[in-house]
C-alpha cells in the first residue's frame, strides 16, 4: 500500500473555488491527486483538503489566457492555477498514459480508471446520449469497444473507442456533455495509421486531423484494432503487387539460381532478365551445358539487393540472340525463354536455404577491439569452431563448451574472402549426440549486411553446384582399363 501512495510530484499551486483562491500544495501519487491548503487564513475561511482518485478523473485540460488547469471528476470541474499546477498536470497526463498501457481490460482497473469494456446495450445508450452530434441508428451493432485515454492539445481525457458494423469509428468522451468535450466520428475506410501499429498508442488520421489514443490494455488492444480495420477495408491489390515485382526483377540481378525438384541445377552471376513475346527471357553468355530440355518445369530465383524473388515456370525454348546483348563488360549470346509466371513471390533474406558443411571453420573473437586495432589475429585471441550447416541468416557450429542463449558474439566465417566480423547472437546450445563433451550451438545473424549476405548466398550456390557435379560424375559408369596386349617380338 505504501508503494501505491508514493508521491510522484508535489508543487505549490492555487485552487480556485468560486471567487476565492486558496494557496496550498498540489500532490500527485500513484492513485490520487491531492490538494492540501497551507496557512492559517485558508483554514479559517473554510478551505479543506481535496482528494481526487485517479480512477475517477474523466478529463484534464488547460484553458484560458491565464492557463487554468481543470480536472473533471464525476462531471464536475476542479480549477487550479499557477506554474506548479501545470507541472503537476504534465506528470498526471504521463501517469494516465502509462497506466493505460500496463492495465488490462475486464478487470477492476483500480488505477487506470473505472471505465470497462462496454456491452451492446451500454454502447447504444452512450451513442444515444450523443445522438445530436453523431446520429443514432437502433440497428447499428458494436463490433469493437475499448476504454481509451485521448491525448489532445492542452487536454487529456477518458473515453471509449467504438467500431460499428456501419463502418463508423467513434470516440465518445466519458465526462459526458458537461465536460465541454465533443465526440469524434470517422469513416472506417478513411482512417489510416499515423505511426507504428504495434505500439501501445493508437495514432490515426482521417487525412485532415491526427488523433492520439492510449487504449486500456496497451499494444494488444492496438493490434486488435488495426487487424479489425484491415479486415474491414482490405483491398485486393495482388495485381499491382505482381506488376511491381515483375518490374523489379527485370534487368541485371546479382545472381540467378534455377532449381528442379528443390535441387540446384544451374547458377550464374552474369545474366539479365528481359521481356520477350513468349514470356520472360533469361540472357546468358554461354549455352548451358548440358542444355535444358524444352517444357522443363523449374523454379527461378532472382537475387536482388532487397531479397530474393522467385517463381515457378516452364522452359519454352533456348535460342541464340539475334544480336549480342551487353551484360556488363561481356555479351550475352543465348536467351532461355521462360513461360510467363502466374505469380512472382518475394522472400526475405532470412528465408534462406541451408547447406551442410564439412571442414569449414568459424572464428569466434574474444576481443573485437584489439583485433580491429592490430589487424592481426593470434591463436589465443580466437576460438576455432567447425561449422555444421550455414545459411545467410545463421549457422550451426560445433563447440567444446556450452554458450548461453541470448549472448552477443563476433564471428568470422574463415572460408570467405571477406574476413569481416559479423555481430551474431546465440540462439541455443544443445549437447552433441555424436561427440562426448561436445555442443551444437545455433547462431543467428540478425544484423548481417546485404553485401555480406550476398557473399554467403554465392558461396552456398557454388557449393551446391559442386555437389551436383560431383554426384553426376559419380553416377557416370567408369570405363574399365583394357588389358594391354603384348606385341610379339619381331624375328631377327
Amino acid at each position: 500500500m505504501a508503494k501505491a501512495n508514493k508521491t510522484i510530484i508535489k508543487c505549490e499551486a492555487m485552487r480556485l473555488k468560486g471567487p476565492i483562491a486558496f494557496i496550498g500544495e498540489l500532490e500527485l501519487t500513484q492513485t490520487e491527486l491531492r490538494f492540501n491548503p497551507t496557512g492559517m487564513v485558508n483554514r479559517i475561511i473554510g478551505s479543506e483538503p481535496l482528494v481526487l482518485p485517479l480512477r475517477k478523473i474523466e478529463r484534464v485540460a488547460i484553458i484560458g489566457l491565464n492557463e487554468t488547469v481543470l480536472v473533471w471528476v464525476d462531471q464536475s470541474p476542479y480549477r487550479f492555477l499557477g506554474a506548479g499546477a501545470r507541472t503537476v498536470l504534465e506528470a498526471l497526463e504521463n501517469l494516465l498514459l502509462d497506466q493505460a498501457a500496463t492495465a488490462t481490460t475486464g478487470t477492476a482497473l483500480s488505477e487506470a480508471g473505472s471505465v470497462e469494456v462496454l456491452s451492446q446495450d451500454q454502447a447504444k445508450r452512450l451513442i444515444f446520449d450523443w445522438a445530436d452530434n453523431i446520429g443514432y441508428n437502433a440497428d447499428e451493432t458494436i463490433i469493437f469497444s475499448s476504454p481509451v485515454i485521448r491525448r489532445a492539445k492542452n487536454a487529456t481525457s477518458r473515453g471509449w473507442i467504438l467500431i460499428t458494423d456501419k463502418d463508423r469509428v467513434l470516440y465518445l468522451p466519458a465526462g459526458g456533455q458537461d465536460s465541454e468535450e465533443v465526440p469524434i466520428q470517422m469513416s472506417l475506410k478513411a482512417i489510416r495509421p499515423a505511426g507504428r501499429i504495434s505500439g501501445p498508442v493508437l495514432r490515426m488520421t482521417d487525412g485532415e486531423t491526427n488523433y492520439v489514443f492510449a487504449p486500456i490494455g496497451g499494444s494488444a488492444i492496438t493490434e486488435r484494432f488495426w487487424d479489425l480495420c484491415a479486415t474491414k477495408t482490405r483491398v485486393d491489390d495482388s495485381a499491382d503487387r505482381e506488376k511491381a515485382a515483375r518490374t523489379k526483377i527485370m534487368g541485371r540481378p546479382k545472381s540467378i539460381w534455377i532449381r528442379q525438384d528443390g535441387n540446384l541445377v544451374y547458377s550464374t552471376k552474369e545474366c539479365m532478365l528481359i521481356a520477350v513475346r513468349d514470356g520472360i527471357g533469361l540472357v546468358v553468355i554461354e549455352r548451358p551445358d548440358p542444355p535444358f530440355p524444352d517444357k522443363m518445369p523449374l523454379r527461378l530465383e532472382v537475387c536482388l539487393d532487397d531479397g530474393i524473388y522467385w517463381f515457378d515456370t516452364v522452359i519454352v525454348d533456348t535460342r541464340r540472340a539475334f544480336q549480342p546483348i551487353r551484360i556488363g563488360r561481356k555479351k550475352g549470346r543465348y536467351i532461355i525463354v521462360l513461360r510467363d509466371p502466374k505469380r512472382i513471390r518475394g522472400q526475405n533474406r532470412r528465408d534462406n536455404y541451408r547447406i551442410k558443411l564439412r571442414g569449414r571453420e568459424a572464428w569466434l573473437l574474444k576481443d573485437l577491439a584489439k583485433a580491429q586495432t592490430s589487424g592481426i589475429l593470434n591463436e589465443d585471441e580466437i576460438i576455432v569452431c567447425e561449422i555444421a550447416n550455414l545459411s545467410a541468416s545463421g549457422c550451426l557450429i560445433r563447440s567444446t563448451s556450452e554458450m548461453e542463449a541470448g549472448t552477443t558474439i563476433n564471428i568470422i566465417l574463415a572460408f570467405l574472402n571477406r574476413k569481416t566480423p559479423i555481430k551474431a547472437r546465440i540462439v541455443r546450445s544443445i549437447p552433441s549426440a555424436k561427440e562426448e563433451n561436445g555442443w551444437l550451438v545455433a547462431v543467428a545473424f540478425p544484423n548481417i549486411s546485404a553485401q555480406y549476405a550476398d557473399l554467403v548466398h554465392r558461396f552456398i550456390a557454388d557449393e551446391q553446384l559442386k555437389n551436383i557435379r560431383r554426384a553426376q560424375e559419380d553416377a557416370k559408369p567408369k570405363k574399365k582399363p583394357s588389358a594391354s596386349k603384348k606385341k610379339p617380338k619381331p624375328d631377327k
